[in-house]
């Protein structure tokens, strides 16, 4: 395996945005959620690092199904943050919206499943119950105290790495 294929520049920029993000979320779940701050910063990790595995996962299926054209095109902008021949014509500002408001609803779907199955997996009345049993009350169980939280924090997180991403593009 040659290093000449690796992309660092991705992999060092998801762990700053992973680190960012933690830190940020974990702030606001902790004075949205009864949680600790030790709690908190362990349901923020968690949930990032699930919905990060989440997206990448969709993401390389997405890549294994999309005509090769567009392919090349998501490749060349992810990796090395311009695009190959870009021979789109639809405004390219409004696809990447769209994909970033689709991704936020995503991750937000996400970690709203992650910290109520963490929840209900951990608390007392879990103990009582199989895996199956506790995945599924957390499925039906809504709390609007949760999505609030999860919604603000991933507001907040998300918000604050658009403005990061937009100066290290003019930087």
């Amino acid at each position: 395996m040659t290093l000449s294929v690796l992309p660092l520049s991705i992999i060092v920029l998801q762990v700053l945005f992973l680190l960012v993000g933690i830190a940020i979320e974990a702030v606001v779940l902790y004075f949205k959620l009864p949680l600790t701050q030790r709690q908190s910063v362990e349901c923020s990790t968690v949930v990032n690092l699930v919905s990060s595995i989440f997206v990448w996962l969709i993401f390389l299926i997405l890549q294994g199904i999309i005509p090769e054209m567009i392919r090349l095109e998501v490749i060349s902008y992810i990796l090395f943050n311009k695009f190959y021949k870009l021979l789109f014509l639809i405004e390219v500002d409004s696809i990447l919206m769209i994909v970033g408001i689709i991704s936020f609803c995503v991750i937000c779907f996400i970690e709203f499943i992650v910290i109520v199955s963490m929840q209900n997996l951990f608390s007392e009345e879990a103990e009582s119950r199989s895996l199956m049993q506790t995945l599924q009350v957390s499925a039906v169980r809504n709390d609007p105290g949760k999505a609030v939280a999860i919604v603000t924090a991933n507001v907040l997180s998300q918000g604050f790495l658009f403005l990061l991403l937009s100066i290290l593009r003019f930087v």
